[in-house]
């Protein structure tokens, strides 16, 4: 499964927002991390199955060096998202958040819906 790298900015009044630079116009918005790593995962999932039906190449993850070393990305971070569909709950159902494989970032500001 290929991964790709999501540009994230923090909005004191939206919230959280990102982008795939190698999907260009691919992007979401949400109040929470848990949500928008979800969506992003659920949108670049759906836009390799177009890319796929249509018969055409996949993009070429760009290297995190690369994508930050454009002075235009200095204020986001860099959030590694797979191509998966997020997993529907079922009632009632409580579903545990998944790991962030020990990583952290201890300055990351809190967007509290």
């Amino acid at each position: 499964m290929r991964r790709y790298i999501a540009l994230v900015q923090v909005s004191p009044d939206r919230g959280l927002s990102a982008q795939l630079p190698d999907f260009p116009g691919l992007f979401s918005a949400a109040r929470s991390f848990d949500k928008l790593r979800h969506a992003l995962g659920d949108h670049l999932a759906s836009a390799i199955e177009e890319m796929e039906r249509a018969g055409q190449a996949l993009p070429e993850p760009s290297s995190f060096e690369k994508l930050m070393a454009d002075p235009g990305n200095a204020d986001r971070a860099a959030l590694l998202v797979s191509a998966q569909r997020a997993k529907q709950n079922v009632a009632g159902e409580v579903r545990p958040a998944e790991p962030l494989h020990a990583q952290s970032n201890d300055e990351w500001p809190e967007a509290e819906a």
